[in-house]
């Protein structure tokens, strides 16, 4: 999702709030099991995770 795909991206946490604001689904898993978070994590990306 677009939401799974910019957590783990830098400087895109404006992108995630207007994402989540919109209604983008927060706890959606992936093919893999993985959240938006557990990505953000993964990815280490910490401006994300907070």
């Amino acid at each position: 999702t677009p939401l799974t795909f910019a957590a783990q991206l830098e400087n895109m946490v404006e992108f995630i709030k207007a994402l989540r604001n919109g209604g983008a689904h927060l706890d959606y898993r992936a093919k893999d099991g993985m959240t938006a978070l557990h990505k953000a994590a993964c990815s280490k990306n910490q401006a994300t995770l907070k």
